[in-house]
């Protein structure tokens, strides 16, 4: 039976039932609730260490946009055995950004404005989220679809922390050998943290891994970094 887990306050139930037409109107189904305080708390604990990345309304409605619903044809063909391994979390490319703050490059304002126009007229949804953007000088690395973390350097020294916002469009200026990248973020409203305080959250030796900049490649670390976040 492939389970699976929902939580609803005081109430866990776990089984075969998806949430569907089909599985409510043509499959037998078997599930079971549990009321238990402990056993609750553990599913809800479980199902939380598997949401690491949180989707912005963008990034839901892009993803809508390639969904196909999946087809059912003749028999069901026979499976491997499954491997007794955790399951991998997908995560999409995640950077941390160091930045100071300042004026856009010379000459380049007009080519934020015409970047800035493009990424609102793609957001939906502005209650809970909102629009940021950075200039990135030199190559950038960014695409649409990447998570990125600002750390922002602030005059008295002290290094702030955003939460992870969605890229949603970049735009690129050039004049002369001058190449920059403004890139244009959709992030959930809530409040930065110290980097400080998000290095004790982490654990040790996360401190200094707070301050690379660039895209992270250990994924435990991004996903540590990621599933912390929501708890600020």
């Amino acid at each position: 039976m492939h389970a699976k887990v929902y939580v609803f306050d005081e109430v866990a139930f776990v089984g075969s039932a998806n949430v569907s037409s089909n599985s409510a109107n043509n499959l037998v189904e078997a599930m079971v609730s549990v009321s238990d305080k402990a056993a609750v708390r553990s599913a809800r604990q479980f199902v939380r260490s598997l949401c690491s990345n949180e989707l912005s309304p963008g990034t839901i409605d892009r993803l809508q946009t390639i969904y196909r619903p999946p087809r059912f044809v003749g028999t069901r063909a026979a499976t491997r055995p499954r491997s007794k391994r955790s399951p991998k979390i997908a995560l999409p490319r995640l950077f941390l950004t160091q930045l100071v703050r300042g004026d856009v490059p010379a000459g380049s304002e007009k080519a934020e404005e015409m970047g800035l126009k493009v990424a609102k007229s793609q957001r939906r949804h502005i209650r809970s989220y909102v629009l940021q953007d950075f200039n990135w000088s030199g190559n950038a690395p960014f695409r649409v679809g990447d998570k990125v973390i600002q750390v922002v350097k602030e005059e008295d020294g002290s290094r702030l922390i955003d939460a992870p916002g969605d890229v949603i469009h970049t735009h690129s200026w050039r004049r002369g050998n001058r190449r920059v990248m403004f890139v244009y973020l959709e992030l959930p409203k809530v409040r930065r943290i110290r980097l400080e305080k998000l290095a004790r959250r982490l654990g040790h030796g996360t401190k200094k891994k707070l301050f690379r900049n660039g895209l992270i490649r250990n994924s435990e670390f991004a996903q540590a970094l990621l599933a912390n976040w929501r708890n600020i």
